[in-house]
């Protein structure tokens, strides 16, 4: 049987490397004001990919096929969407499936406004019925420094709590380890809930269905005052680190349910590769539910594919949840979607 701890050190020095050449691409794109790295390259499985994402094509092909020829593994991502390593292995023969977001916050990072994440995770191989909740291990890890000028690399196992390492990656020199914390507030009030709304086609009735739910929550807007606070942060990997970290009261990105509301197509949405370090959430005792999306029906179950339309909804702790998600069920019952 494997030990998946053993992973986290690998997918971290993995990460260490993407992170450099990341940083060393945008430091050379300010030159050119980023539209270097900001150019659209390629269409993907299930979203767009810009020049930056491209910077570690070759340094991903090589070391899965040197991690596949130790352990067979299937590897999920936005471009390749499975492919198996080493080369030519059949699927059945892997022992492991890897879904890796090589850059979850491409939009912010492209143009340095915004940390961008690298996250993976990795679960035992069952087929087309292995789940996100089958990942044993989860690392991310920020491209771009936090406030105080360092690095952030979040990481849990099935068998060990959350943790947050703070770094110097510039300096690959090690700061500190610290317990994650998620916001014990009882209440919205004066904290972040972000609904997400981040592009076209969605706005007018994502922006409604936020403004019924502040409204049913907290009451009638005050001439004067804001009491709940919104951010559109374009990496729902970034928004998880900041609900793990305290900086959130809870994320609510409904998206993919927009298709049964409208009527009508919905544009980008998340995918199982966006979420694929939910384990964070679930073991720093945070509260995270995740839905696959499809024509048809919604399914609490996400696999674990590139394609699959996700929505989740977070909340930093249980009393959050309490107030929020009563609401949020009764005003998208309005819509017919039930969860």
């Amino acid at each position: 049987m494997l030990d998946y701890s053993e992973f986290v050190q690998k997918l971290k020095e993995l990460h260490f490397t993407m992170r450099d050449v990341y940083m060393k691409a945008l430091i050379q794109a300010r030159k050119t004001s980023y539209k270097d790295i900001s150019k659209v390259a390629k269409f993907g499985i299930a979203d767009l990919s810009y020049a930056i994402d491209k910077v570690p094509d070759k340094l991903l092909e090589k070391t899965f096929e040197k991690w596949g020829k130790e352990i067979p593994m299937i590897v999920i991502e936005e471009e390749w969407g499975a492919t198996t390593f080493p080369e030519g292995t059949h699927p059945d023969d892997c022992e492991i499936r890897l879904i890796i977001d090589r850059l979850d916050g491409t939009r912010e990072i492209m143009y340095a406004k915004n940390r961008a994440w690298i996250l993976t995770g990795i679960a035992p191989n069952k087929g087309v019925k292995t789940y996100l909740d089958d990942i044993e291990v989860a690392v991310q890890t920020s491209v771009g420094k936090n406030v105080f000028g360092e690095d952030e690399i979040l990481w849990a196992t099935k068998k060990r709590k959350t943790v947050l390492e703070i770094w110097d990656l510039d300096k690959k020199k090690f700061i500190n380890k610290l317990s994650v914390s998620p916001s014990k507030a009882e209440t919205i009030e004066h904290g972040f809930l972000p609904i997400v709304l981040y592009f076209e086609g969605y706005k007018k009735v994502l922006g409604s269905i936020a403004d019924k739910l502040t409204e049913k929550i907290i009451g009638p807007v005050y001439k004067g005052i804001s009491r709940v606070f919104d951010e559109q942060y374009i990496s729902s990997g970034g928004e998880l680190a900041n609900l793990v970290t305290g900086k959130y009261r809870g994320v609510i990105d409904i998206r993919p349910f927009l298709g049964r509301i409208t009527g009508t197509p919905f544009g980008l949405c998340a995918h199982p590769y966006d979420l694929c370090t939910k384990l964070i959430v679930d073991k720093a005792n945070a509260i995270i539910d995740c839905f696959g999306v499809y024509t048809d029906m919604i399914e609490k179950k996400v696999p674990l594919d590139a394609k699959t339309d996700v929505a989740f909804i977070a909340f930093a702790n249980k009393k959050i949840q309490n107030q929020v998600e009563p609401a949020l069920k009764e005003i998208l019952s309005e819509y017919g979607i039930v969860f």
